[in-house]
């Protein structure tokens, strides 16, 4: 059976680009369980909010985390072929 995640989960994080992000079965996956759910409860006691609240923020910071790890790549991989690109231009 293939994990799910909470709808309270899934409501909390209505950004569209979220979303679609958390449609990748690995995610879900490393979101469902009770360790998981401990690890958002605790902070959130402490700092007296929801733990969706932490939750959309840790996937914002996973989001641009990634964006940059990939934006980067495309840098380093555009720096490489920047004379054939140049060409492919004319």
């Amino acid at each position: 059976m293939e994990p799910r995640l909470d709808p309270a989960l899934a409501r909390a994080l209505d950004d569209p680009a979220l979303a679609r992000a958390l449609d990748d079965p690995a995610l879900a996956q490393a979101l469902d369980g009770p360790a998981l759910a401990q690890a958002l409860d605790d902070p959130a006691d402490a700092q007296d909010r929801r733990p969706e609240e932490g939750a959309r923020e840790a996937v914002r910071a996973y989001l641009g985390a990634q964006a940059a790890h990939v934006r980067s790549l495309a840098e380093s991989l555009a720096k490489e072929h920047a004379e054939l690109l140049r060409r492919l231009g004319e």
